[in-house]
């Protein structure tokens, strides 16, 4: 439980220290370890909580929630899917495409409803962040609600097994997988009747 090999945990509220300890390896008791105060020499065997979130890496910490849109509250959706695109256009309770052919209503649900507590698995380290190209994306999708307010746009870039995602103002970029990016910018022909 020295500095150097265990882990500082530290609650602060704003600039104060509201208190520091040292936890070293796990106790042979379930759901133990052993800790000291950061500023004396005595170890004491620690059963708790805090045994598993002092694991807990700083991307653990972070809010994971991209987004929460209600399915119910859009009205538009547009999407570019590589060198195709499509416009979705709610009709009172049905939906069709832009183009004002009917489309598969339940589908555009099933859609839509990818939006509804969206969280990313990940985020992007500053070295995936230069890497990242959205100059253009490789995936967009912009919804706007009924009276036709923007709620959200978000760009995508393609990688081996997953995306990088960003809300088109700027911001954080998050890593969705591609099974789930797939669910949310389906090709246009899952949508038809």
């Amino acid at each position: 439980v020295d500095a150097a090999a265990g882990i500082v945990f530290q609650l602060r509220r704003g600039e104060d220290e509201l208190a520091s300890a040292v936890f070293g390896k796990r106790g042979r008791i379930y759901n133990s370890r052993y800790v000291r105060r950061e500023s004396s020499e005595p170890v004491y065997l620690y059963r708790g909580a805090l045994t598993g979130l002092v694991d807990r890496s700083v991307d653990d910490w972070r809010d994971k929630r991209i987004l929460s849109i209600e399915a119910d509250s859009v009205g538009r959706v547009d999407v570019q899917r590589g060198g195709e695109s499509y416009t979705l256009v709610k009709d009172g309770e049905r939906w069709r495409f832009g183009t004002g052919v009917a489309a598969d209503s339940a589908a555009v649900r099933r859609m839509l409803e990818q939006y509804e507590g969206l969280e990313t698995s990940s985020f992007a380290t500053d070295a995936q962040a230069d890497s990242a190209d959205f100059e253009p994306p490789d995936r967009r999708v912009t919804m706007l609600g009924a009276g036709g307010d923007t709620l959200v746009a978000l760009v995508f870039d393609s990688t081996a097994s997953a995306f990088w995602t960003q809300k088109t103002l700027g911001g954080y970029l998050y890593r969705l997988l591609q099974w789930k990016v797939n669910q949310m910018i389906p090709a246009d022909s899952t949508l038809r009747p």
